[in-house]
C-alpha cells in the first residue's frame, strides 16, 4: 500500500490506491505503522483522499492521517517562512546559500505541502563562511545541540556544522559545507556543484539551488548512506528519488549525470539507489544510464536481499554497528566493533540517547543492556536474521569503496562488486 501511494500523487498512485483499498486485505493497523516508520503519513492520506475507493478505507485511520497530513501542512507552510528568514539574513551577510534536499524538493517536486515530512532545513555554505553563517541562523533564534563534546567531534567528522534547533518551534537547521561528511569513501570535490548551481526563486527568495544532476546526485547518495544505520524513512527518501525525476521543469541530462558520477567514483552506489528506485517504484531511469553505472559483478540478489533488510524490515539494525566508515570489514574489526558497543563511550551514549546520557550515566547504560539483550535474544532465536545483516552491511561496505585509504579528499577506488 506505501509503495503504491509513495509519488508526488500522479494518476497512476491514485489508481493503484483504489485498487488495493477494493481487494479488501489491508491491514490496517500495518498500514499506520509502516507510515510512520517511513514518515509517509501525509502521501498516504492524500493517495487515498483522492483515489475512488477513499469511501472504503476505515474512518478511524482516515482521521489519524488526516491530522498528520494538516499538521504537516501546516508545518511546511511555516518552514518555508523560516527558511525565507535564514537565507535573506545570510543574503544580507554577503554569504550565499544552497537550499538541500527537503526544502528545495518542495519548490518542484512536491506541490502538495502535506505530502512530504521534513525533520529540519539543510542550508549548504562555502566552508570558509560556515562559521559565521552558522552565527547568524543562531542569532535567529537557534540553538546548538548537546554538549561542547559532541558539537567539536561534530565538526571533525560531519558534513554539517552542530546542528541548530528552536525547541518552541520544533524546527532545526543544518548549515553544511558538503553533502557527505569528509570521513567518507563517497567524498568528492564538491567545486563543481557550486559552479553548475543555479539561482532561483523558491518560497518566496532567491537562493542557489543544486543544478538537476547534482541535485539527483545528493537524493543518491542521501538515501544510500543512511541504509548503513537503518530503513525508517527510506520510502520517504526514494521516494524523493523518483518524485524529483517526474518534477516539472527538472529535466536531468543524464550523459552529464552519468559522466559526473564516474568521474567522481560512485557508480556503485549511485547504481544501487537508481536499480532499487527503478524496481520498487518504477523510477523512470533510462537502460542505458543504469547499463553504464553498473557495477562489473553486481548481484541482483544482494538487491533483493538488500530491500528486504534496508528498506521493508522495520527493526533496529545490529550488523551497521560493527564495522565504521573507513575501516576494513574483517572479523577482527567486527569483535572490536561488539566490544565498543558493549563499552561504549560517554560520547556515543549522548550521540545515540541525548544528553540524559551524561546526566543519568547508569540508568542509560542499563536501558542499553536491555535493549542489547532483547535484540541479541531475538538473534539467537532466529539466527539467519544477523547472518543476512552482515551480508548486506558487508556488501553496503564494498559498494562504498570502503576500507580503503581517505585523505585530503581524493577518490577511493571507483566501480566495486
Amino acid at each position: 500500500m506505501l509503495i503504491g501511494c509513495a509519488s508526488s500523487g500522479d494518476h497512476q498512485t491514485v489508481t493503484r490506491a483504489a485498487e488495493l483499498i477494493n481487494n479488501g486485505a489491508i491491514s490496517w493497523d500495518r498500514v499506520m505503522e509502516l507510515a510512520h516508520w517511513h514518515r509517509m503519513t501525509g502521501s498516504l492520506f492524500a493517495s487515498i483522499r483522492d483515489c475512488a475507493a477513499a469511501d472504503l478505507a476505515p474512518e478511524d485511520e482516515m482521521e489519524h492521517l488526516r491530522v498528520h497530513y494538516r499538521h504537516t501542512s501546516v508545518r511546511t507552510l511555516y518552514i518555508r517562512a523560516e527558511f525565507a528568514k535564514a537565507v535573506k539574513a545570510l543574503a544580507a551577510e554577503g554569504i550565499e546559500a544552497m537550499a538541500l534536499k527537503g526544502v528545495a524538493l518542495l519548490g518542484c517536486a512536491y506541490h502538495d505541502p502535506g505530502r512530504r515530512e521534513m525533520a529540519d532545513i539543510d542550508l549548504l555554505v562555502k566552508p570558509d563562511l560556515a562559521d559565521r553563517a552558522q552565527e547568524i541562523v543562531q542569532g535567529l533564534g537557534y540553538e546548538p545541540v548537546g554538549t561542547e563534546a559532541v558539537q567539536e567531534r561534530t565538526r571533525e567528522v560531519h558534513r554539517h556544522l552542530p546542528k541548530l534547533h528552536n525547541h518552541e518551534r520544533e524546527l532545526s537547521f543544518e548549515v553544511h559545507t558538503h553533502v557527505v561528511s569528509p570521513s567518507s569513501p563517497l567524498y568528492f570535490d564538491i567545486e563543481t556543484v557550486w559552479r553548475q548551481a543555479r539561482t532561483t526563486e523558491l518560497h518566496g527568495v532567491d537562493v542557489l539551488v543544486p543544478s538537476p544532476e547534482h541535485m539527483l546526485l545528493h537524493l543518491c547518495l542521501h538515501f544510500f548512506l543512511d541504509r548503513r544505520f537503518t530503513s525508517g524513512s527510506s520510502l520517504k527518501q526514494l521516494n524523493d528519488v523518483a518524485a524529483y525525476l517526474t518534477a516539472d521543469d527538472e529535466d536531468v541530462d543524464w550523459d552529464l549525470f552519468a559522466t559526473e558520477v564516474e568521474d567522481k567514483s560512485l557508480d556503485a552506489p549511485v547504481f544501487t539507489v537508481l536499480s532499487t528506485a527503478a524496481t520498487l517504484l518504477s523510477a523512470d531511469v533510462p537502460a542505458e544510464v543504469l547499463d553504464r553505472l553498473r557495477p562489473a559483478e553486481y548481484s541482483k540478489k544482494m538487491e533483493e536481499l538488500f530491500i528486504r533488510q534496508r528498506i521493508l524490515r522495520t527493526q533496529k539494525l545490529t550488523a551497521t554497528e560493527l564495522v565504521p566508515h573507513g575501516s576494513v570489514y574483517t572479523f577482527r574489526a567486527m569483535l572490536r566493533g561488539v566490544f565498543k558497543r558493549v563499552a561504549p563511550s560517554g560520547q556515543y551514549m549522548e550521540t545515540h540517547y541525548g544528553t540524559d546520557a551524561i546526566d543519568a550515566p547508569k540508568s542509560t547504560r542499563i536501558k542499553r543492556l536491555g535493549e542489547m539483550f532483547n535484540r541479541g535474544f531475538g538473534y539467537m532465536t532466529n539466527p539467519l536474521r544477523l547472518w543476512q545483516e552482515v551480508r548486506v552491511d558487508r556488501w553496503l561496505h564494498s559498494l562504498s569503496g570502503e576500507g580503503a585509504p581517505v585523505g585530503n579528499g581524493d577518490r577511493r577506488p571507483g566501480r566495486a562488486s
